[in-house]
């Protein structure tokens, strides 16, 4: 019994190994997610550092991906992920040991991490969608898991809370999508669905090259206005009880519906580059949200 209590103490991190992590997950956060980044400023310490590290993880695993010179070696990446994700009790790297202390902490499944992952998967092997359908699934591996994750560390009671997460993930991926039109086509990726683009006169040449025809603009007016609707919906599933405590998350969601409006003000015309938005409006958003739900 002694040995085996000397080898989990082995295991465990040391408080200063634990907080260093947690701290190079908060940098990475900022780093590469600043929408998000801003949303968990007002969390208690605990939670704040909690979510930043499962930020990190996606945003660590999403360049990973990313970044692969081809599909295998992304998979070979991915497929490394996903052992790390089964050994986490063994790892001393920054992100999984905070990893590992948040999911001791809080009640996520691990399964969601997986499931993430095979989101993931999906952006290597898959870069055209046939049908709105298909590009909700991939939206739900890659962004309503991740909003099922972090409900848990925000902390709830109302079951219905679960799916105000998932919807509330995909008006926010589909607004990921129209807002990198440019960016994914220079990659090859052409996110939406094929056959709302066949219906507009929209073809893949459209989108790679930025030729913004009257189709293209009425093709992205009704995606953004579909996108708008899904926001409604999902306020319209978050309990009353439950406004308070999903307040990063009510930020997250001003803070994105506000790239539909910047949209809007280019008349659809996403070719143009990415879509952005000065960071006085960010914390204008954050802190305007944060103060009306105290």
């Amino acid at each position: 019994m002694g040995a085996a209590i000397e080898h989990v103490n082995a295991l465990a991190p040391a408080a200063h190994e634990l907080d260093s992590a947690y701290r190079y997950c908060s940098a990475y956060t900022r780093q590469h997610a600043r929408h998000f980044y801003w949303a968990f400023a007002f969390m208690s310490p605990g939670r704040r550092r909690a979510i930043h590290a499962v930020y990190a993880f996606c945003q660590h695993a999403d360049q990973a991906v990313d970044e692969a010179p081809s599909i295998e070696q992304g998979r070979q990446r991915l497929d490394t992920l996903r052992d790390k994700l089964e050994r986490l009790d063994s790892s001393r790297e920054p992100v999984m040991l905070a990893l590992r202390d948040t999911l001791e902490r809080f009640p996520i499944r691990r399964e969601l991490l997986h499931q993430l992952l095979d989101g993931m998967e999906m952006d290597l092997t898959r870069q055209r969608y046939p049908d709105f359908a298909a590009l909700s699934q991939y939206c739900w591996h890659v962004a309503s898991v991740v909003g099922l994750m972090s409900i848990e560390i925000f902390g709830y009671r109302d079951p219905r809370v679960r799916q105000f997460a998932e919807t509330l993930g995909l008006a926010m991926q589909l607004t990921n999508v129209a807002r990198d039109v440019a960016e994914d086509a220079a990659e090859g990726r052409i996110y939406l669905p094929q056959d709302e683009r066949l219906h507009h006169g929209v073809s893949d040449e459209d989108v790679i090259h930025g030729n913004f025809h009257p189709g293209f603009r009425t093709l992205m007016q009704e995606f953004c206005d579909r996108s708008d609707r899904l926001y409604d919906d999902a306020f319209a599933l978050l309990p009353e009880s439950e406004r308070s405590s999903m307040k990063p998350a009510l930020i997250m969601a001003r803070l994105y519906r506000r790239l539909l409006v910047e949209i809007r003000a280019r008349d659809h015309d996403v070719t143009r580059g990415k879509v952005r938005y000065p960071l006085w409006r960010k914390l204008w958003i954050a802190l305007g949200t944060a103060l009306s739900w105290k």
